[in-house]
């Protein structure tokens, strides 16, 4: 057989090849993914925040996929082992994370068994999951770096299943042959996507002190129990009308939760105050804060607290006595020489 005809021989093969198995006739390849990943890192973990995580859905014709999600410890290069997370609605304070870790979320859909309707591509609508809080909004600097979508579209590759010795069509209907999400370049076939990281902040409280009132000195010194603890406690004496802000970030070398927070905001009856003040009958204390004031220096959200002590006193120990008396010495005198004046001339 010259050339020619092995040729022609080859080409008649190759066709009666692609007539019998057709163009839906794939080899099984388990390297092909089948499932769709997105990733949220949360970067130095803290037990101090609200951050909770509601999982995503995929509704399909071919059935809805519901992902599971997991979290494993990330340290810049590489992943730890997967931890599954069993439910879809958690807070992230629950998982026993390490203070100072940080960690990634996967949320990961499984194709492998779903039966597609259509024959080759199949797009299917994911909405992800992502990381909310009740304290702060997709503005704030924690969540700067944190680009959740809405949605993504998958495209799912369905193919016939075949006989494996045969490779005759079969009647077990479709199966996915790979997935991958569908971007704006149709040559990127990427099935995992990073949506960024979650910067996690440091929280403090910063208190103000001052005094006010009607007495002659306000000087005195406030006590502060922080959250009814005297192991906690903060001392602060006043020598003028303000002092400089206590801001604290920590209790026992344990970072401010939300919960520690608003204790502090909120202190209660015999908490909190102030002693060493000189003719003082009685004082009111004052604790002012703003709660949509948050103050954010880069990951460094501190809440202001105002504690003032208005201080009363009765007329005799308010000192205005002292600041009078002289001046009524000097009227007294001032008239005694207008008089005295007056009567010399009279004389003359």
């Amino acid at each position: 057989m010259n050339n020619k005809s092995k040729i022609w021989s080859f080409l008649l093969v190759a066709i009666v090849a692609f007539l019998l198995f057709g163009t839906n006739v794939y080899a099984e390849d388990d390297d092909l993914p089948k499932k769709i990943r997105f990733f949220t890192t949360i970067n130095s973990w803290q037990d101090n925040n609200d951050l909770t995580y509601n999982c995503g859905t995929a509704p399909a014709p071919g059935g809805t996929i519901t992902p599971t999600v997991y979290y494993a410890t990330y340290d810049g290069m590489e992943l730890g082992t997967y931890q599954k997370i069993d439910d879809c609605s958690f807070t992230l304070a629950s998982l026993g994370w390490n203070n100072g870790d940080t960690y990634k979320i996967i949320e990961e859909y499984d194709f492998t068994n779903y039966v597609g309707l259509q024959l080759e591509f199949e797009n299917v609508t994911i909405t992800p999951g992502k990381v909310t809080s009740n304290s702060f909004n997709e503005n704030d600097p924690i969540f700067e770096s944190y680009e959740p979508s809405n949605s993504e579209t998958a495209a799912v590759y369905n193919v016939n299943h075949v006989n494996e010795t045969t490779g005759e069509i079969t009647g077990e209907g479709l199966y996915v042959y790979h997935v991958s999400l569908r971007g704006d370049d149709p040559n990127e076939k990427e099935s995992d996507k990073s949506f960024g990281t979650i910067y996690i902040p440091t929280y403090c409280v910063r208190l103000s002190f001052s005094a006010r009132g009607n007495i002659a000195s306000t000087y005195g010194t406030f006590v502060f129990d922080i959250l009814g603890d005297q192991n906690n406690r903060i001392t602060t004496g006043v020598t003028g009308g303000d002092n400089l802000p206590v801001t604290i970030c920590e209790i026992d070398n344990e970072p401010l939760s939300m919960n520690d927070i608003a204790g502090i905001m909120n202190p209660n009856d015999g908490d909190l105050s102030y002693t060493g003040v000189n003719h003082a009958d009685d004082y009111q204390m004052s604790v002012n804060s703003d709660q949509e004031d948050i103050i954010a220096d880069g990951n460094t959200i501190i809440r202001p607290l105002q504690v003032v002590a208005y201080l009363q006193s009765d007329s005799s120990q308010t000192g205005l006595g002292y600041r009078i008396i002289p001046f009524l010495v000097l009227m007294g005198l001032m008239l005694s020489g207008y008089f005295v004046i007056r009567r010399n001339r009279i004389k003359e």
